[in-house]
């Protein structure tokens, strides 16, 4: 996955974000800065659009004639199965209808659209979810994330605290989000290590922005290095964006902290992302 695009929607933070994530193809309001690319790994937008908060505008469906899955069966069938993978997909599944449910109330020309999310190529009826669905959802989460789900920890910080990112703006101070905040980083953190490059480009955000964490310039340089440097070892995945980026931060630092930052970014990239 590559990058998260953001926006502020209805005093929200509101995010679309790109192809796998399926967040939205536009943003209802301003600021974009980070946008999903793929499942897999992270890239980054340009340095001034990037704002380091978390994503939550849903994807539309293109129409509802595309839809391959008419109703929100299919999510408590997710929710139900043994792989923990399944249990994460529900849970994006519920969580964009619910962000969907805002951005409908937003912007109303939207609204036939707004009923509809995609998702692992299918698109779903959201005016279909359950009560028990929408009580159920951020505990699937929980399960993915006890399971070690790649991409549950994103999701985390994408949800935001208790499933509601609005908290981040309005409860900041509370000691529970605060609680939140340092766990989520905590957990990127560890996801970063173990060669999660969506998690890397997050931590970038974070850091570049200090969201949840407090602002730390170099290391969000340092690790967008390590997310280009990925990024390029994949064949046949140009980097323009990341490599954009980086240039940004060439222009923030020394060459001689520069330097530095590269010896690191090489070091982190060899014990988490290099194939042995």
């Amino acid at each position: 996955m590559r990058k998260i695009m953001w926006c502020v929607t209805a005093g929200a933070l509101a995010v679309a974000s790109g192809v796998a994530y399926w967040y939205g193809p536009a943003e209802p309001t301003a600021a974009t800065a980070r946008a999903v690319e793929s499942a897999a790994s992270a890239t980054h937008l340009s340095q001034a659009d990037r704002t380091g908060l978390p994503p939550s505008t849903p994807v539309l469906a293109e129409s509802p004639s595309r839809k391959l899955a008419s109703d929100t069966g299919w999510i408590s069938e997710l929710a139900r199965s043994a792989k923990p993978e399944d249990w994460l997909e529900a849970h994006k599944a519920v969580h964009r209808c619910i962000l969907n449910e805002s951005l409908k109330r937003t912007n109303p020309t939207i609204a036939q659209r707004a009923d509809m999310v995609s998702l692992s190529g299918r698109v779903v009826d959201c005016s279909g979810l359950t009560a028990e669905q929408r009580r159920d959802y951020m505990s699937w989460l929980d399960r993915a994330l006890a399971s070690d789900v790649r991409g549950a920890v994103v999701q985390r910080w994408i949800a935001g605290p208790n499933g509601n990112p609005d908290d981040l703006e309005t409860r900041r101070d509370d000691p529970l989000v605060q609680s939140w905040m340092k766990e989520t980083t905590t957990l990127l953190e560890t996801a970063a290590s173990k060669g999660d490059i969506e998690a890397i480009s997050g931590l970038s955000s974070i850091y570049d922005y200090g969201s949840i964490a407090p602002r730390n310039p170099a290391r969000s340089a340092m690790l967008d290095m390590v997310v280009l440097k990925a990024r390029e070892a994949e064949p046949g995945r140009p980097a323009p964006a990341f490599r954009k980026l980086v240039e940004g931060h060439r222009r923030r630092f020394s060459p001689e902290e520069i330097r530095a930052l590269e010896m690191q970014a090489d070091d982190f990239y060899n014990a988490c992302c290099q194939k042995k």
